[in-house]
């Protein structure tokens, strides 16, 4: 059974992960880039952490490489899969890809760090989420009255 997850089960399931996959068009064609990311909220005044404008997408890239196209549309995802129990869930994030270099860099930014597992990723970038969903994959029924994969 699918279910659609809400805006803030989205976010916490982001926040569970830190490699997600950068979807871009390179050289015309649809690719995805796997990257360690954090996710910031800034709750800010209003306590509301599931606010539009409050939601970011921090990575870091290589200095000129195929993901430094800041004011580029993006897609972001990230996913959850338990191949025993045949569940998962899917989070897919659209915005815009911003520098985290320039003057624009809203200041609830600027203390997270992705930790990048490759080397030479010194170019901060974010995306701005313009629109977050997310999809549940979840068991209708079992098919045994216990569960035989818990003795494998």
């Amino acid at each position: 059974m699918m279910v659609e997850l809400t805006r803030a089960e989205c976010i916490f399931a982001l926040g569970t992960h830190d490699v997600g996959r950068v979807c871009l068009i390179d050289k015309g064609y649809p690719v995805a880039y796997p990257v360690n990311y954090r996710v910031v909220v800034d709750v800010g005044k209003t306590g509301d952490a599931t606010a539009k404008d409050q939601l970011a997408i921090v990575f870091r890239a290589r200095e000129g490489g195929v993901l430094d196209h800041p004011t580029d549309r993006v897609g972001f995802q990230v996913d959850g899969v338990d191949p025993i129990a045949q569940t998962g869930w899917s989070v897919l994030v659209r915005g815009t890809l911003h520098s985290g270099q320039s003057d624009t860099v809203p200041p609830w930014l600027h203390s997270w760090d992705p930790h990048p597992w490759a080397d030479e990723r010194e170019k901060w970038l974010y995306v701005v989420v313009e629109t977050i969903s997310g999809r549940q994959l979840l068991r209708s029924e079992q098919e045994w009255a216990f569960e035989i994969r818990g003795y494998l």
